[in-house]
Protein backbone atom coordinates (compact mmCIF):
# COMPACT_ATOMS: atom_id res chain seq x y z
CA UNK A 1 0.00 0.00 0.00
CA UNK A 2 1.62 3.54 -0.78
CA UNK A 3 0.52 6.56 0.99
CA UNK A 4 0.37 9.96 -0.50
CA UNK A 5 0.30 13.34 1.40
CA UNK A 6 -0.98 16.88 0.95
CA UNK A 7 -1.15 20.12 2.32
CA UNK A 8 -4.41 21.75 1.40
CA UNK A 9 -4.74 26.08 2.35
CA UNK A 10 -7.92 27.47 2.24
CA UNK A 11 -8.51 31.48 2.09
CA UNK A 12 -11.80 32.96 2.01
CA UNK A 13 -12.25 36.41 0.01
CA UNK A 14 -13.36 38.43 2.71
CA UNK A 15 -11.83 41.19 4.51
CA UNK A 16 -9.74 40.78 6.97
CA UNK A 17 -8.79 37.75 4.88
CA UNK A 18 -9.26 34.49 6.92
CA UNK A 19 -7.44 30.97 6.19
CA UNK A 20 -7.63 27.21 7.34
CA UNK A 21 -5.07 24.78 6.38
CA UNK A 22 -5.34 20.59 6.65
CA UNK A 23 -3.13 17.65 6.09
CA UNK A 24 -4.93 15.24 3.86
CA UNK A 25 -3.51 11.23 3.95
CA UNK A 26 -4.33 9.36 0.60
CA UNK A 27 -3.91 5.53 0.86
CA UNK A 28 -3.35 4.21 -2.64
CA UNK A 29 -5.15 0.46 -2.43
CA UNK A 30 -3.54 -1.87 -5.14
CA UNK A 31 -6.89 -2.68 -7.01
CA UNK A 32 -7.17 -6.18 -8.47
CA UNK A 33 -6.63 -6.04 -11.69
CA UNK A 34 -4.29 -8.60 -12.84
CA UNK A 35 -5.49 -11.94 -14.10
CA UNK A 36 -3.38 -14.82 -13.40
CA UNK A 37 -1.07 -16.84 -15.28
CA UNK A 38 0.18 -20.24 -14.84
CA UNK A 39 3.94 -20.46 -14.26
CA UNK A 40 3.59 -23.05 -17.37
CA UNK A 41 1.73 -23.31 -20.29
CA UNK A 42 1.54 -27.21 -19.90
CA UNK A 43 2.03 -29.77 -17.69
CA UNK A 44 2.78 -33.03 -17.99
CA UNK A 45 2.97 -36.14 -15.03
CA UNK A 46 2.88 -39.86 -15.36
CA UNK A 47 1.25 -41.81 -12.98
CA UNK A 48 1.21 -45.42 -11.97
CA UNK A 49 -1.98 -47.27 -12.11
CA UNK A 50 -2.81 -48.18 -8.53
CA UNK A 51 -1.06 -44.77 -7.11
CA UNK A 52 -3.72 -45.64 -4.04
CA UNK A 53 -1.79 -48.57 -3.12
CA UNK A 54 1.48 -48.11 -3.87
CA UNK A 55 1.76 -44.40 -2.43
CA UNK A 56 -1.03 -44.97 0.33
CA UNK A 57 -1.81 -40.92 -1.38
CA UNK A 58 -3.60 -40.26 -4.38
CA UNK A 59 -1.69 -36.55 -5.20
CA UNK A 60 0.29 -36.67 -7.59
CA UNK A 61 1.46 -32.99 -8.64
CA UNK A 62 0.37 -29.64 -8.81
CA UNK A 63 -0.37 -26.61 -11.12
CA UNK A 64 0.94 -22.94 -10.04
CA UNK A 65 -0.16 -19.75 -10.88
CA UNK A 66 1.01 -16.13 -10.12
CA UNK A 67 -0.55 -12.91 -9.84
CA UNK A 68 1.06 -9.16 -10.86
CA UNK A 69 -1.40 -7.92 -8.29
CA UNK A 70 0.12 -6.92 -4.75
CA UNK A 71 -0.39 -10.03 -2.49
CA UNK A 72 -3.10 -9.86 -0.60
CA UNK A 73 -4.86 -8.18 -2.86
CA UNK A 74 -6.49 -11.61 -4.65
CA UNK A 75 -5.95 -15.48 -3.89
CA UNK A 76 -5.86 -17.35 -6.68
CA UNK A 77 -7.99 -20.51 -7.07
CA UNK A 78 -7.90 -23.55 -9.01
CA UNK A 79 -10.49 -25.53 -10.65
CA UNK A 80 -10.27 -28.33 -13.26
CA UNK A 81 -12.20 -27.21 -16.32
CA UNK A 82 -12.89 -30.03 -18.84
CA UNK A 83 -10.90 -33.45 -19.86
CA UNK A 84 -11.81 -36.96 -19.26
CA UNK A 85 -12.03 -37.28 -15.77
CA UNK A 86 -13.27 -34.60 -14.33
CA UNK A 87 -17.02 -35.00 -14.83
CA UNK A 88 -16.76 -38.37 -13.27
CA UNK A 89 -14.60 -37.37 -10.45
CA UNK A 90 -11.08 -39.44 -11.64
CA UNK A 91 -9.58 -36.27 -11.22
CA UNK A 92 -9.90 -33.52 -8.68
CA UNK A 93 -7.93 -30.10 -7.46
CA UNK A 94 -7.41 -28.62 -4.03
CA UNK A 95 -9.02 -25.24 -4.70
CA UNK A 96 -6.32 -23.10 -2.73
CA UNK A 97 -2.70 -24.34 -4.09
CA UNK A 98 -3.45 -26.28 -6.88
CA UNK A 99 -2.37 -30.07 -5.66
CA UNK A 100 -4.00 -32.46 -8.52
CA UNK A 101 -5.51 -35.58 -7.67
CA UNK A 102 -6.76 -39.22 -8.22
CA UNK A 103 -10.32 -39.90 -6.69
CA UNK A 104 -10.40 -44.07 -8.52
CA UNK A 105 -8.26 -46.47 -9.41
CA UNK A 106 -6.94 -45.84 -12.75
CA UNK A 107 -6.23 -49.14 -14.90
CA UNK A 108 -3.97 -48.06 -18.08
CA UNK A 109 -5.60 -51.30 -20.11
CA UNK A 110 -8.83 -49.31 -19.89
CA UNK A 111 -7.39 -45.79 -20.38
CA UNK A 112 -3.79 -44.90 -21.13
CA UNK A 113 -4.14 -41.32 -21.51
CA UNK A 114 -6.23 -38.38 -20.09
CA UNK A 115 -6.14 -34.75 -20.58
CA UNK A 116 -7.02 -32.50 -17.97
CA UNK A 117 -7.79 -28.83 -18.29
CA UNK A 118 -7.11 -27.06 -15.34
CA UNK A 119 -8.28 -22.97 -14.52
CA UNK A 120 -7.80 -20.24 -12.26
CA UNK A 121 -9.48 -17.34 -11.38
CA UNK A 122 -8.94 -14.54 -8.25
CA UNK A 123 -11.42 -14.04 -5.59
CA UNK A 124 -11.24 -11.06 -3.20
CA UNK A 125 -9.28 -11.63 -0.08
Amino acid sequence: MSKISASFLFIDSGIPTLSSSTLVHVHLIDLNDNAPEFTKEYYTTKIVEEIHRIQNANSFSYVTAEDADQKGTAKVWYSLAEGEGVDDGTFGIDHRNGILYVNKNLDREHKANYEVHASQFLTQP
